[in-house]
Parts: structure tokens; sequence; C-alpha cells
């Protein structure tokens, strides 16, 4: 099965916490950085250069969706928030799938992936 490359940026410890142990247990991904600030994913993004990047909204300093425009490669993006009234038609260009926090389980995680590498 293939593995894909995944960065998650989250400024939630717990939530980032979780996604680790669910990402673990989804062959299909190879979980290769968590940062808990959006400037340091982005310098993330740029050197690891991920498969897909999994992407909270609300983070101080930079939001998620100023995160995508610093972005100079930008890997699928699957923006997972708990505000998904957040989402807008200018940015679906960059942005795969919207997904409401807190995942459901690995099961989820990975249709999640398929999904988005699918297209």
């Amino acid at each position: 099965m293939e593995k894909y490359k995944c960065i998650a940026i989250d400024d939630d410890l717990v939530y980032l916490e979780i996604f680790k142990k669910l990402a673990e247990r989804v062959e299909c991904i190879d979980l290769v950085g968590t940062f808990s600030s959006a400037i340091d994913g982005a310098v993330g993004v740029s050197k690891l250069k991920p498969d897909i990047l999994f992407l909270d909204i609300e983070m101080p300093y930079l939001d998620g969706y100023e995160t995508i425009s610093t972005l100079e490669s930008k890997p699928k993006i699957i923006i997972v928030s708990s505000h998904l009234e957040y989402e807008t038609d200018e940015l679906k260009i960059d942005v795969k799938k919207y997904v409401r926090k807190p995942l459901e389980g690995p099961e989820q995680l990975e249709q999640i992936v398929k999904e988005v590498m699918a297209e």
C-alpha cells in the first residue's frame, strides 16, 4: 500500500496528540511532522514536502488561510476545524476537503486520505 507523507498543523496540543495516535493506526499515512505553530508548520511544509497537509483554521499569529498563502509549493490541503463556517469559495481552489473536528477514528482518517489522493 502506498504511504503518503503528511503534516499536521494545529495550535491545540491535545488535538495534535490525538491526531498522532489516529495516524499511527492508518497504514497509508506517514506522519512526518506535527506543528503547534503555523509559522513553524509552514517552514516544515517547505522542508519536508508532504503529500498532504492537515491544517487548523483558527490559530494565533497566522490563521490557516494565511498559512496557505505563504506556501510556495502546496501539498493537498485538508482543513480540520471545529469552525467550518470559515469555508470560503475563493480558497476552495487550494483546499481539497473541509472536515469537522474531532475526527471520529482511524477509519474516517483513512477514508479522507484515500478520497483526497484519488483526485
